[in-house]
């Protein structure tokens, strides 16, 4: 069994991501979402509100049709972006 803790992206709020985005100090993980492809510590790093960026990836993302990056990672077979997005509200407002 994996007890692995899982982390969820800011920007899509896919709740599998390996690293907390952010860590002690601010110190960033640059780990990539495989769902919406934003990178921690690079896109984000122009940006002295990240919130802005998030909201603009994320903005970015939904125009798109929430198009899933990765072609290693696979989405769940009922996964639902829509859904995925209410991870957002419930961890990071």
């Amino acid at each position: 069994m994996n007890h692995t803790k899982k982390y969820v992206c800011i920007v899509c709020g896919y709740d599998g991501l390996v690293e907390p985005p952010y860590g002690k100090g601010g110190a960033v993980s640059d780990e990539i979402c495989p769902c919406c492809c934003f990178q921690y510590g690079l896109d984000d790093y122009k940006y002295e509100d990240k919130k802005k960026a998030f909201l603009e990836w994320r903005a970015e993302w939904e125009h798109n049709g929430y198009p899933w990056f990765s072609t290693s990672t696979k989405p769940l077979d009922h996964w639902n972006p829509v859904r995925q997005l209410e991870n957002v509200k419930k961890h990071f407002t």
